[in-house]
This record gives C-alpha cells, structure tokens and sequence, in this order.
C-alpha cells in the first residue's frame, strides 16, 4: 500500500493470512473457553476490553510460544505479569499474555473469550479507542496520511464518511472492518468514530429523529437549532429542554415517538 501526504489511495481490503487454522482448532479453543474459564469482560484498570477477540502470534497459534508471551493458569496471573512487564501489551482471560511484536492480528472468534490491550493511549471524545491496532479496510476504502493526528482527526471530524483515524495521523474514508485488526509495529492508536457518542445524562438512540422532524407525532415544543452542538448547549441549559438531535432539533416538554433516520442521532435526558 503507498499512500502519499494529503493525497488520496484508493485500496483493495485484504483478508488476514491466518486460514490455516481449521475449524476443528478453532471449536477446540471454544470448548476449552466454555469449560469454566470463559465469563463475560469485567473491566480492567489500564486496558481496554475486546469482548469475543482473541490474538493471534506470529507463530500462528491462538496460544503464545516461547518468546512471544506467557500462559498463566488463571486470567489474574496474566493481569499482573502484563501490567509489570513494559513490553507486553494483552493479556485475555485464558491467561495468555503477548507483548508488541509477537501478537499480529486480533479476530473475532471464540465465544466467551476477553481479551484486554493497554490503554496507554488517550480516549478522544467521540471515538472507540483501539490502542496498538491498524484497521483493515473494506473495498474502495480511501486511506489519507495526514501531517499529524491532529489534522486527520480535525478532518475526520468533519467529513461525514469518514470511519476512523490513527495517532500516527491517518484517516480513512469508507468503511472499516470492526471485527479483524492487524497489530500496528508503529506504537499507534486507532480511533474508531462512534456514530452517536454517548453523552452523559443522556439516553443515546442511534438513528432515530425525534417525533415532529418530519411533520408527525405530538411533543409540547419542537424546534430547531442551526446545528447539533448548538441544541446540546440549549438542551443542557434549560431544564424544560427534554431531548436534542444532531441536526439541531430538540423539545420542551414530553417526548414522543421517535422516527427512524438513518444516520440520525438523538439523546433524551434521563430522568432524575
């Protein structure tokens, strides 16, 4: 892949080269999972969840081999050994730890399974942070190099394709798969944007418009701002201010049926 400062690339998504792996291997791994060691993903200080991932060494096994990670017997033991060591970035609730170099892609797979990465990245407004990955774009995705991450970011921000950007400042234009990421040697964070951010004290509904946007439904106000930032300020302010979209739209006083838009999003104060 060539991709030129400021310039354009269209790409071809590339599948990850690890189909070797049968499903018999793969089913195997999910019943070792299930025979009391897998559980749901409680959080843990320092890393961030991938509920359902796991890792895939360089050795292509789903368990590290000598020099690649370690195994522990239970999920804790891994915990602490990858947060006392620098150089490990993951550890999963199997009890398998991987450090930067030796972990190469991260895959849905099993069911059950938690993997966690260190969070030593920071959480930008708006967007999933996926520290040490790189996306795998889909067909006739756009990938940019910016001069900074804080220009792919500003551009991110404001182009309405684009799907995510990383710290070592590029943004891509087109969708991005969600579920297979390769595991970046650059030390880079990948920022996914998250469609309708959550915000607090609200209720978020994901492509949904409030009820009167489009002529129907019964609220007791509704208006509209020049922009969705605009009706956020309004909506926070004023305690009569019930609910508020991206387009700018809000209400005073009951909410009512909320109407499905796509690429719409809007919060409804939660209720004391």
């Amino acid at each position: 892949m060539v991709v030129v400062a400021s310039t354009t690339v269209a790409v071809t998504a590339v599948a990850p080269p690890y189909g070797s792996h049968s499903c018999t291997e793969i089913r195997s791994w999910q019943l070792h999972l299930r025979e009391g060691r897998g559980g749901a993903c409680p959080e843990r200080r320092g890393y961030v969840p991938f509920p359902d991932m796991m890792t895939i060494y360089t050795s292509g096994n789903f368990f590290p081999r000598a020099g690649e990670g370690i195994n522990w017997t239970d999920s804790y033991g891994a915990l602490a050994s990858c947060t006392a060591d620098p150089s490990c970035i993951t550890f999963n609730n199997v009890g398998s730890t991987g450090t930067l170099g030796s972990v190469i892609y991260l895959a849905k797979g099993a069911n059950t399974i938690c993997t966690y990465i260190k969070r030593v990245f920071p959480e930008v407004h708006g967007y999933a942070l996926r520290p040490f990955l790189e996306w795998f774009p889909e067909v006739d995705a756009v990938i940019v190099q910016e001069v900074s991450a804080e220009a792919a970011k500003a551009t991110c921000d404001s182009h309405p394709t684009c799907s995510a950007w990383t710290s070592s400042g590029q943004y891509v234009l087109g969708p991005v798969v969600t579920d297979e990421f390769r595991v970046s040697n650059l030390r880079q964070a990948l920022y996914l944007k998250q469609a309708c951010p959550e915000k607090p004290g609200y209720v978020t509904h994901a492509g949904s418009a409030l009820a009167g946007a489009d002529g129907s439904g019964s609220v007791v106000s509704f208006d509209r701002l020049p922009s969705g930032s605009e009706a956020e300020e309004f909506c926070s302010q004023q305690d009569d201010c019930t609910a508020f979209s991206n387009d700018g739209s809000f209400t005073v006083g009951p909410v009512g049926n909320l109407t499905l838009i796509p690429g719409m999003c809007t919060y409804v104060k939660r209720s004391e």
